[in-house]
């Protein structure tokens, strides 16, 4: 009995020192490697580098493509395809049933959406802001006068869409609209200085 639980001692006591041999020897090779420079960099930081770039890439077809401050009466154009067109403001005065807040002139500007995407295109989504003197103008809506934003019908490739939108305005000689033809585009300034 004695030498059977002296043979077991010796195994584990083996099994040990084997344990702790493999562990340094595996450290000591680590440490080698590392001094000789093979041991190649983390990568963990390139997935994430590479899941920017192609999020990048799928969000560039929404992106702008041409100056980013086109002039009243100009056009804009994103990479996919569409293009804004906004003419030059206008006076407009509003119907009596009109929504008009804010203090100032009324303005109003035609809104051209050109699909040139291969693709419906729903303009539903079109938004439009506008600061005039460093303020922000409130925008109108008049259904009688057909002041009311974007249409709702879906443009279908090589066709396109004109509307008209208002705003309340500090100075006319001093615009900044902010568009975008939907929430997949990145907006665009358009001013007349």
């Amino acid at each position: 009995m004695k030498t059977k639980i002296m043979g077991t001692l010796a195994v584990s006591s083996l099994a040990l020192v084997l344990v702790a041999c493999g562990a340094q020897t595996s450290g000591a090779e680590s440490a080698a490697t590392n001094a000789a420079g093979t041991n190649a960099p983390s990568t963990t930081a390139a997935p994430a580098a590479a899941a920017e770039e192609a999020s990048e890439t799928e969000s560039a077809s929404a992106s702008p493509t041409e100056e980013p401050m086109p002039q009243f009466g100009e056009s804009y154009t994103w990479e996919d395809g569409i293009t804004v067109k906004i003419g030059q403001p206008k006076a407009y005065k509003p119907s009596q049933s009109a929504s008009v807040t804010g203090d100032g002139d009324a303005i109003a500007f035609n809104v051209t959406i050109v699909n040139g995407t291969g693709e419906r295109f729903d303009p539903a989504m079109f938004n439009a802001t506008m600061q005039s003197s460093n303020v922000e103008a409130d925008q109108i809506f008049d259904s009688e006068k057909k002041l009311g934003g974007a249409p709702s019908t879906t443009i279908l490739p090589k066709r396109e869409s004109s509307f008209q939108v208002g705003f309340t305005v500090a100075d006319k000689k001093d615009l900044v609209l902010e568009v975008a033809p939907s929430w997949d585009h990145e907006s665009v300034i358009f001013t007349n200085f």
